[in-house]
């Protein structure tokens, strides 16, 4: 029979090869007579002291000589840059891997990667371009709040069509603005002057 089930050495550490029946915690009787005789030493990463541990693998598992350097170590935060809206950020170690700054940059993250809904994909759409040509030209170019022409321009839509996507290709459901109104018209701020 093979020796078939792989262990690692309590002592020093090494993986060795026995019989799972056994269930060896040592390599060899040397690993075991030391185990017994001497303890390994633990240098803990946060406050440098070193702390006797009955194995040597322990002490490579363990990173800090108590539960208070340990929580001091947590305490300390790593600051990042959100990947979605670029704000900066503070974590904890523990969540070193965190991409976004929030739960709701996380959504929006996820939302515009994968989870596009129809109405996104209409306007990625030839008809949606057309319709956006059609709605500038039938206003001859021109903001219909603040009268400017030309520049940076977007169609908006009068009626909301989050829920309703048959206007979202109806040319009078739509009007000219400007980038500047179009932002205020969004944030709650500008009227509509053109009902």
């Amino acid at each position: 029979m093979k020796k078939n089930a792989k262990f690692i050495c309590k002592y020093c550490g090494k993986t060795f090869r026995e019989y799972a029946s056994k269930k060896p915690k040592f390599c060899s009787k040397e690993c075991a007579d030391n185990s017994r005789r001497k303890k390994a030493i633990l240098v803990c990463e946060w406050c440098g002291k070193e702390k006797k541990v009955r194995y040597a693998s322990e002490a490579k598992k363990l990173k800090y000589c108590s539960p208070k350097c340990q929580a001091e170590a947590i305490s300390q935060k790593i600051h990042k840059k959100c990947k979605y809206c670029g704000k900066k950020f503070s974590v904890s170690p523990a969540f070193k891997s965190a991409k976004y700054c929030s739960r709701e940059c996380h959504h929006s993250a996820m939302r515009t990667n994968s989870n596009r809904t129809e109405a996104d994909i209409i306007r990625k759409s030839e008809q949606y371009l057309e319709w956006r040509k059609s709605v500038f030209e039938r206003d001859n170019f021109t903001c219909a709040i603040c009268g400017k022409v030309g520049g940076k321009l977007n169609a908006h839509h009068i009626k909301q069509v989050k829920f309703r996507l048959d206007l979202i290709l109806d040319i009078d459901n739509g009007i000219t603005l400007c980038e500047k109104c179009h932002k205020r018209i969004h944030s709650g701020k500008g009227g509509q002057s053109w009902k």
